[in-house]
């Protein structure tokens, strides 16, 4: 009996499986939407259009009722699609660009020449020279210099060196320092995971004051010894080492970021490294070899006075 109960529970469970729909399980944009319809999906597509303020009603359902066809219908009209009210393949791809191009344009730009102040040329000064196409300091204004940037940068990019920053300049110039960023984000990313599996190797090894031999280990010496394996040379000391590198806040720390703490002198006299899950590693000298502790455990908590980034 209790064989029957069992195949009838699994037969019904893969009923149920084979019986759903493909598109609770599709990606949005991989699935036709239409009046009618009840999907996560709806949500997403109102959220989306209500961005670019076509949708205007307050609350997002997963039904796709009137006022969503009606705002699918708007948009199709705006762009010059078949309004059907249908967020088709070509409806819902026409919505991501758009997304992408509002988010990569500001709203009632036109374009931006010698003479032109403000921020946005301040923004543009700085993504050229993250790309190394200008040498100056982000002034707000745009001069002869900036000039010459945006006419190298459109050349290395295919586009007419105008020396303009026209809207196919602007997405290209977003486009490119959003993926360096992204790119190097990835590498800092993958480095940290790097410091943190290395570091863990030591867990363990015993404390000794001016130790760094790879055997044993005083704090700094520990971080000093890690940090030197991925050819980031640092002071034997937790105060050399809080004195260098980029601030970090609290709320921002990543994997491979030093952590440090004022224990029995005042500045930075503890320091270790920050390994996830609010968790840090360290060589404790009160535990007596190299640990693993919690942020929030009072005594550390207590002590925290910053972070420093060296990747």
């Amino acid at each position: 009996m209790k064989h029957k109960i069992r195949y009838l529970i699994y037969l019904v469970l893969l009923l149920s499986f084979i019986l759903i729909p493909s598109s609770v399980f599709a990606d949005f944009g991989d699935t036709t939407l239409k009046k009618g319809m009840n999907s996560t999906d709806v949500i997403e597509l109102q959220e989306k259009l209500k961005e670019l303020g076509f949708f205007t009603e307050k609350d997002f359902t997963n039904y796709f009722g009137p006022k969503t066809e009606e705002a699918v219908i708007k948009f199709q009209q705006s762009i010059g699609l078949t309004a059907d009210g249908v967020a088709g393949e070509k409806t819902l791809t026409s919505i991501n660009i758009k997304i992408k191009q509002k988010n990569l344009i500001p709203e009632g730009f036109t374009q931006l020449q010698i003479g032109d102040t403000g921020e946005l040329v301040k923004t543009v000064q700085q993504k050229l020279f993250q790309l190394k196409h200008y040498a100056g300091e982000p002034t707000s204004n745009f001069d002869e210099a900036t000039k010459e940037a945006v006419a190298k940068f459109q050349t290395a990019n295919s586009l007419e060196a105008t020396g303009i920053i026209d809207k196919a300049t602007l997405i290209k110039l977003n486009t490119a320092a959003d993926t360096q960023t992204t790119s190097r984000s990835n590498a800092r990313t993958e480095l940290g995971n790097d410091i943190v599996t290395y570091a863990k190797k030591f867990l363990g090894a015993p404390y000794r004051w001016g130790a760094s031999n790879g055997k044993s280990f005083d704090c700094s010496g520990y971080v000093l010894y890690i940090f030197k394996n991925f050819d980031i040379k640092l002071g034997h000391g937790a105060d050399d080492q809080f004195s260098i590198g980029t601030k970090v806040a609290k709320a921002d720390l990543q994997l491979g970021d030093a952590v440090f703490f004022t224990t029995y002198k005042k500045g930075a006299s503890h320091v270790g490294i920050y390994i996830g899950d609010n968790k840090f590693i360290h060589a404790s000298s009160s535990g007596g070899s190299v640990i693993v502790t919690d942020l929030d455990t009072a005594y550390y908590k207590s002590r925290y006075i910053g972070a420093r980034r060296y990747l």
